[in-house]
């Protein structure tokens, strides 16, 4: 059983969940931090492409990612479906002010069938007071992060209507964008004609670790056991 004792802590909670989007579940579990870089690289968390290293853990897999300004940060994959990663916070306070630390988000990355999946997602931020009131208010405003609204505006960037950068509300960009992308690989990817290269570390690493379980299940051999997230102090400011 899972447990993240931060996200029990005093703090703003900002639940969230998206429809029903139609593309396999692994088309959400490859979308690995290098994703930014190219998928939202006109946004807030730009800062190039990093250099990624992954490797095991006992609750399933935790990826480096070291930029070139010398920053490192750390995500994690725990098996079987949730991502856990943090991130700046998703609003300004008032005047313009940024809460001051980062946002934990955990996601629970949910199959519906072969060709469709949902996410129930939450965000911990460590605010209290006056600010967490303010914080909570930048949430209302900010609406929700994923919605039919998006979803069309997805389709339509598919269909090639227009271009993400031609939406003029930006509060919730990163979704449409997350949409086109996913969606947009088919519902389900062509994974046996693809050229991964050296930022695809992480998704052949998690690859490897979903196929080595899988085979053992299809043989009848024991599972790993995974162990809760543990320690996950290597979390660092985004």
């Amino acid at each position: 059983m899972w447990c993240f004792p931060d996200f029990e802590a005093p703090g703003s909670l900002d639940p969230r969940t998206t429809p029903v989007w139609p593309c396999n579940f692994f088309n959400r579990v490859d979308n690995d931090p290098v994703h930014v870089a190219f998928v939202h690289r006109d946004g807030p968390y730009q800062r190039g492409i990093p250099v990624i290293h992954a490797e095991e853990n006992d609750s399933g897999m935790v990826i480096h990612s070291t930029h070139s300004d010398g920053t490192t940060g750390q995500s994690y994959h725990h098996m079987p479906n949730v991502s856990h990663f943090t991130a700046r916070p998703r609003v300004m306070l008032e005047g313009g002010a940024r809460v001051t630390g980062f946002r934990q988000s955990l996601g629970f990355r949910i199959p519906v069938d072969d060709e469709h999946h949902k996410v129930l997602s939450v965000d911990h931020v460590k605010v209290s007071g006056e600010v967490a009131r303010s914080y909570a208010e930048g949430l209302q405003d900010l609406g929700h992060w994923s919605g039919p609204d998006l979803e069309a505006l997805g389709e339509a960037v598919l269909r090639g209507e227009f271009h993400s950068d031609d939406i003029e509300d930006r509060r919730n960009i990163t979704q449409v964008q997350d949409y086109a992308a996913l969606v947009g690989q088919g519902r389900i990817a062509d994974h046996p004609n693809e050229h991964l290269g050296a930022s695809d570390r992480s998704v052949v690493f998690f690859r490897q670790l979903w196929m080595r379980e899988l085979r053992a299940l299809a043989e009848g051999r024991s599972l790993k056991q995974w162990k809760g997230a543990g320690d996950l102090s290597a979390l660092r400011d985004p």
